[in-house]
């Protein structure tokens, strides 16, 4: 027999949630909350009674640390964490092996270290605030789909079952996943051979607590990274204890011996508080998506820890997953964008296994021609900027763009499109912008809105030529798109109100707006809420420019529905800064 379960979701009750997630993870809590903060109706459900105090993961890198600013939740993240400047690659902590994240065209040139229960309190706490809890101790058994829903049956702690229905539901459930095993998900893939150490430690030691440290020897490797305070990370595989079962039990003195034959200094540990043995899975889905169903993060895609990737992979899937799949059911896009969730991030979770993998194996090389080669190849390439710069942007995730996709490279050849700016697919840098008045504002806090957002870029030398054009896109947007579109007119120099063109204008005093999207008088720019760009075009044409927007969002035509009313008391910097109206949002 079995039982319907309801929530309580912004005081509104929810029986029929929009959407379910499942699993209360970092990716889980990310997709709830961002589903939440754009007024979908979301249950976020999670086998386990509690939230774990073991932090698996320690490392927030700077394109994530993006995404939180997108969320409007980077100041609590900066206040719990510190900055890593960047990482020892091998070597004995030679700085001629260091990997310096400081020169990153990023905000947050670093890598943020902070617990990952703390990253979990963070977006909970978030996620709190939109009247979302977490529904504890219900475990997934079984996904049954239909053209119109998925059905989630869910066994309580009392071995009761309930059945759930949802528009869509999504597995955040971990490497060991009840949706991916529910849907008959293949994870393709291998376990790697090595066992290795992971502990949480005192140490007492002479070396600067500030970045990952890695140390190889004769008997493998160790890596040390420090957490604030007085404990740290310690990753380790030692070649000569390969044959223990991964399963007995590791001590304190095993994991000392090893790192006292391969650290070239002394290292002291004591007062562990989380100390295990491990294989890491190298393994991935082959699809994201099966019909209503999505997997994220280790759900999707798992593998070693090396180079901090695994959270930072899931967090990504997640605000990518979020607001597509919130503009489709405020119907408000169409539902092809959802195709895109896969088309994006099955190929960057898989080049970064790839990635991680290979740094990985390069630690545990046995032949020591090859280890000396490899030593050689990190000191002499890290001294060349380019290879700096690159490793750099690939270790932050600052390199990643879909310029790859399909959509991307339409937009690339269609003869409608800018050149010579940033291509479609590209990760937008933030910029500095101007208004009078008032404080100045980045470009992310205007991307903090939950609609895509369309900025114009004109030249005040050439306003008056053009005003009466600007101000007849403006008014064709306005009303095709009405609020599904946040608009923004850039201006080169001159004063905001001399514009005068139906729209929030905004002054570029910095030059950082045209130099890091290529903007010139007539560039439109379409950029998505994960702050990559959509489209540009040149020109002031509206026929053009709403058909482009087009691909995009649908024409606000059909009254929104299943859409939860605003509530009071949420967060200040859901729809507007802190200082103020948001930009974007006047005059629509």
């Amino acid at each position: 027999m079995t039982a319907s379960l309801s929530s309580n979701v912004n005081n509104v009750k929810v029986t029929h949630p929009q959407v379910i997630v499942i699993g209360a993870g970092p990716t889980g809590l990310l997709v709830a909350s961002e589903l939440a903060r754009r007024k979908v109706a979301v249950r976020i459900i999670d086998k386990r009674d509690a939230r774990q105090e073991i932090s698996k993961a320690l490392v927030v890198q700077a394109r994530t640390l993006e995404i939180m600013d997108l969320c409007g939740l980077i100041e609590p993240f900066l206040r719990r964490g510190y900055p890593a400047p960047g990482l020892n690659i091998g070597l004995h902590g030679s700085g001629k092996g260091t990997v310096d994240l400081r020169r990153l065209g990023t905000r947050y040139p670093y890598l943020l270290v902070i617990p990952q229960n703390e990253t979990e309190e963070l977006i909970e706490t978030r996620l709190n605030e939109f009247g979302i809890k977490i529904e504890r101790g219900l475990e997934l058994v079984a996904v049954r789909q239909d053209a119109d829903s998925a059905t989630a049956t869910l066994r309580d702690r009392e071995a009761k079952i309930h059945e759930v229905r949802t528009s869509y539901l999504i597995g955040c459930d971990g490497t060991h996943s009840a949706v991916r095993e529910a849907i008959g998900m293949p994870f393709e893939g291998e376990d790697i051979e090595f066992t290795t150490f992971l502990a949480d430690v005192k140490l007492d030691a002479h070396f600067i607590r500030s970045r990952i440290t890695n140390f190889t020897g004769q008997r493998g490797f160790v890596s040390i990274l420090p957490f604030m305070g007085e404990y740290a990370r310690i990753f380790a595989v030692d070649f000569t204890k390969q044959d223990i079962p991964v399963e007995e039990k590791l001590e304190l003195s095993d994991l000392q011996d090893t790192v006292d034959a391969i650290v070239p200094q002394r290292v002291e540990l004591h007062d562990p508080r989380w100390i295990t043995r491990f294989r890491s899975p190298s393994r991935q889905v082959p699809f994201m998506r099966q019909r209503r169903v999505f997997l994220a993060g280790d759900a999707a895609h798992s593998h070693t820890p090396a180079g901090g990737e695994g959270m930072n992979s899931g967090l990504q899937d997640a605000y990518n997953f979020a607001w597509r799949l919130a503009t489709v059911l405020r119907r408000e896009g169409p539902e092809t964008l959802l195709d895109g969730y896969h088309e994006e991030r099955h190929l960057v979770d898989e080049q970064t296994q790839r990635e991680t993998d290979r740094m990985f194996r390069s630690f545990v090389l046995t032949n020591p021609l090859l280890k000396a080669g490899r030593d050689l190849l990190f000191r002499s390439a890290l001294s060349f900027p380019p290879v700096q710069r690159k490793i750099s942007e690939d270790l932050s995730n600052i390199g990643i763009d879909y310029t790859f996709t399909q959509a991307s490279q339409s937009e690339h050849h269609s003869e409608d499109a800018a050149q010579d700016c940033l291509s479609a697919g590209a990760r937008v840098p933030d910029a500095e912008l101007w208004r009078p008045g008032k404080p100045f504002v980045r470009l992310y806090e205007c991307l903090r809105v939950p609609s895509m957002s369309l900025f114009a870029y004109v030249a005040a030398d050439r306003l008056d030529a053009d005003r009466a054009l600007i101000g007849s896109l403006m008014d064709a947007l306005k009303r095709t798109f009405a609020d599904r579109l946040a608009r923004t007119i850039v201006i080169d120099e001159g004063l905001p109100q001399e514009v005068n063109a139906g729209a929030e204008v905004l002054v570029d005093h910095k030059g950082q707006f045209a130099s890091g999207l290529g903007a010139v008088h007539g560039r439109v720019f379409l950029i998505r809420p994960d702050g990559y760009l959509a489209l540009h075009r040149s020109g002031w044409s509206p026929e053009k420019i709403v058909a482009a927007v087009e691909l995009w969002l649908m024409p606000a035509v059909v009254p929104k529905a299943d859409v939860l009313p605003q509530q009071s008391g949420e967060p200040a910097d859901r729809l507007q800064l802190a200082s103020g109206p948001h930009p974007s949002r006047t005059g629509r």
